[in-house]
């Protein structure tokens, strides 16, 4: 047997004769190059075990009670699975109160929010409320903070260059929220982080229903 360019294993022209067995690794190596259709999670983690992917050769399912569009899975481990080609989303929260100077940006979140939320593929990685792209494209976030009294803005900015992405006006609402949104193409190793600016000095809130402190992150 020898591998053709796909990496399939075929029977050689001076092979013995031998079809049971030429089968047999036929089928083996195409582990890594097909999808394979599984029910549920339980059948999914029973092909991982009998396959032991890897980076070499990773495993793609369909599992057919995934939600609509993110049926494809694939994991290089048999326990880490990610969608393929589903929307890349996640978000991190404040989870404790942190005193803010005024009159000057300083971060938030920050210091160890945990994430909440995340969905699909993550190209980006997460540390102390930066978050760091790891492949070139766009993307869209969005920093919701509270703080303990109005009078503060709030602004989103990539690290490299120190550009403001998005920035709110002055203020805050009743419950002492506000919000920046901003739209970017980002470059691999890109890092992005949210501040806030209060014009008096204030607590930055822990994420809550009725204090939201949100950084979040979507690929475009």
């Amino acid at each position: 047997m020898a591998r053709n360019t796909i990496g399939v294993e075929v029977p050689a022209g001076t092979d013995a004769f031998d079809p049971q067995g030429d089968m047999v690794e036929l089928g083996g190596s195409l582990a890594g190059r097909v999808v394979v259709p599984v029910t549920n999670v339980a059948d999914r983690a029973q092909v991982a075990a009998a396959l032991s992917p890897t980076p070499a050769t990773p495993l793609y399912v369909h599992r057919a009670d995934a939600p609509v569009g993110l049926e494809l899975e694939r994991t290089i481990d048999g326990t880490t699975w990610v969608a393929v080609g589903g929307p890349s989303y996640m978000q991190i929260r404040q989870t404790a109160v942190v005193a803010r100077s005024a009159g000057q940006w300083t971060q938030g979140p920050v210091g160890s929010p945990a994430v909440v939320t995340t969905e699909g593929p993550q190209p980006w990685t997460h540390s102390g409320g930066i978050i760091t792209v790891t492949e070139t494209g766009v993307y869209e976030l969005e920093l919701t903070t509270s703080m303990s009294g109005p009078g503060f803005a709030v602004a989103i900015r990539r690290a490299s260059d120190s550009r403001m992405l998005g920035q709110s006006a002055m203020g805050s609402t009743t419950s002492q929220t506000n919000q920046a949104v901003a739209r970017a193409r980002l470059s691999a190793g890109d890092a992005v982080y949210g501040l806030v600016y209060p014009t008096t000095a204030l607590n930055l809130l822990a994420d809550s229903p009725a204090s939201p402190c949100t950084l979040s992150i979507a690929r475009a």
